[in-house]
């Protein structure tokens, strides 16, 4: 769920649907839908309130609505199952966290990315590496816009099994996504 800026509508995610619902929040009643495409899960409306970015975590994009017509304009391209997103204290980018690692080669070690996007012209500018995760899914600012963090497991697919038992295969990390683009994993 997101709402507008004003607070007088929210838009509502159905996954199985492959759309979104918007409510009037003073009537709580669903006065309209949106098709997008499949398996919407991430909703945020800038803080301008002129689009909706809708995560479509099944087809690999982010469905881009006009707010004032209820109509999707664009899709953008993101890594493999886009999961959340967090809009920047000042506004001009959003970041987009991915459930999936890039495919990679067979014993080769996971290669998760964040997708960054301009809030202003609603379009891709960078795509971050971040190296040995995966499963990037919560993600929000720091109120003074130096850097998001995201929750992310560390996968490390190439240690035996045998570890399993002493917790070595993988553990829970949290990735700090510098506004440079570099990420720290803790």
């Amino acid at each position: 769920v997101t709402f507008t800026p004003d607070g007088r509508r929210a838009f509502v995610s159905n996954r199985l649907d492959d759309n979104v619902s918007v409510v009037d929040v003073a009537t709580h009643q669903a006065i309209s839908t949106i098709e997008v495409g499949d398996e919407p899960h991430g909703l945020l409306v800038d803080k301008q309130g002129r689009y909706l970015y809708v995560l479509n975590t099944s087809i690999d994009n982010i469905s881009v609505i006009d707010v004032a017509t209820l109509k999707e304009i664009k899709r953008l391209s993101a890594s493999r199952s886009p999961w959340s997103l967090a809009q920047s204290p000042d506004g001009t980018r959003i970041v987009v966290t991915h459930a999936l690692s890039r495919f990679i080669k067979d014993r080769s070690p996971a290669m998760s990315e964040i997708t960054v996007i301009d809030a202003q012209r609603a379009t891709v500018t960078d795509r971050v590496v971040v190296p040995a995760a995966n499963l990037l899914q919560g993600v929000t600012w720091h109120p003074s816009g130096d850097y998001a963090l995201c929750t992310l497991l560390r996968t490390k697919n190439l240690l035996p099994m045998t570890r399993i038992n002493h917790g070595w295969t993988i553990s829970n990390g949290l990735g700090l996504v510098w506004r440079d683009g570099t990420v720290d994993q803790v």
